[in-house]
């Protein structure tokens, strides 16, 4: 078969059944073949196409009902599409696309099928609006905790409390000092997160005590220790008896010689203290006593 078609026009002038076979050529196809505004075509069909291209070699090519539909020339229903000559159903996607099916708001399309979208999702979207003291966790929505709620200023939070994660605690003693709740006590200071009572030897680095007040301090340790000694080897009960005569005179005695060799030995220890000259030979004065160390540093004033 060939096809002389308008080149203008894409109209059919004229159409030869010959078999291509033949090889026909200019007149022999059709007589009054002008090759400046026609153009051939050849092919073996059974009927003459309503649509078709001419490629670079001239052959027919028919159009598929795809290409029809493509060039409007032909029509579907809108939930079906061709597929080369093939009519099948457009996918899930397609139909959501081309407007065929409609989603709802809180509907989303995933692969080919239709899910509902999450709770994030939605309000992202604005299709939940959360209220002020609501907040998304993962894919719910919860209320905001106390804490939360403090730390969005929603709510007045209490001076003495402080937030920590989502809640509410109350603040360290350290925490309540630096921000001007309570007081310190003289010998006391903060460290890290810490109300610590300073030594005597703090107390002078610090220059809370000058050297007097630091060799004062020392005497009244030691003489608290000092004290605590004498009670263990001679309470104070004892002394009372011995002092309104219930006791034998060798027991009175030996209680007074016990009680005066302690006194001795605190006043000795206290006018060496008070001779010294700076708070290294205090300390130093002070370790020569027959006392725990430890004490130094420990027995508040």
């Amino acid at each position: 078969m060939y096809i002389v078609r308008d080149k203008a026009t894409r109209k059919i002038v004229h159409v030869n059944p010959a078999p291509v076979s033949q090889e026909l050529e200019g007149a022999d196809i059709y007589y009054q073949l002008d090759g400046a505004t026609m153009e051939v075509a050849r092919g073996e069909l059974a009927e003459v196409p309503e649509y078709f291209d001419i490629d670079e070699q001239g052959t027919i090519v028919p159009w598929t009902l795809e290409r029809q539909i493509k060039e409007g020339v032909r029509m579907l229903p809108s939930e079906l599409k061709a597929v080369g000559d093939s009519i099948v159903e457009k996918t899930l996607a397609e139909k959501v696309a081309d407007g065929v099916l409609k989603l709802k708001p809180a509907e989303k399309l995933v692969g080919d099928h239709v899910e509902q979208k999450t709770v994030a999702e939605q309000v992202a979207e604005g299709l939940i609006t959360l209220t002020p003291t609501q907040v998304l966790d993962g894919d719910q929505i919860r209320e905001m905790t106390e804490g939360e709620k403090a730390a969005a200023g929603l709510i007045k939070l209490d001076p003495y409390l402080k937030v920590v994660g989502k809640g509410i605690v109350p603040k360290t003693p350290a925490e309540l000092a630096r921000d001007k709740l309570i007081e310190l006590a003289h010998d006391e200071a903060i460290k890290g997160d810490e109300i610590v009572e300073l030594t005597p030897r703090e107390m002078l680095e610090e220059r809370r005590y000058d050297l007097e007040r630091y060799k004062q301090a020392v005497i009244e340790r030691y003489t608290e220790v000092s004290l605590d000694a004498r009670r263990k080897q001679l309470p104070d009960h004892q002394l009372l008896y011995a002092a309104i005569g219930v006791l034998d005179a060798a027991t009175v005695e030996n209680y007074r010689k016990i009680a005066s060799d302690h006194a001795r030995a605190l006043d000795q220890m206290t006018q060496a203290i008070g001779k010294a000259s700076t708070p290294d030979e205090v300390d130093a004065i002070a370790a020569l006593g027959d006392w725990p160390k430890e004490r130094l540093h420990r027995v508040r004033v």
